[in-house]
């Protein structure tokens, strides 16, 4: 599951990022080093780990994702 291919978006103050295919370890390790609130990081983290997709805004800043094949809700 780890290294599932996503869809996601990623939109930060420093960051505007889509892709088409990312491993859900390279989008965990974007948050890491784009995201400066640990506790929004932590709760996108876990979202992103086990879910098959989904959306998260932080304070000021959003991503979503969804594994291919599977639909964004």
């Amino acid at each position: 599951m780890e290294n599932d291919i996503l869809k996601f978006g990623l939109f930060t103050p420093s960051l505007n990022i889509e892709r088409e295919e990312m491993s859900r370890a390279s989008i965990i390790n974007l948050l890491l080093d784009h995201v400066p609130d640990d506790q929004e990081v932590g709760e996108a983290i876990e979202m992103i780990y086990f879910a098959t997709s989904g959306r998260y805004e932080g304070d000021g800043w959003l991503i979503w994702f969804a594994v291919r094949g599977k639909t964004l809700h």
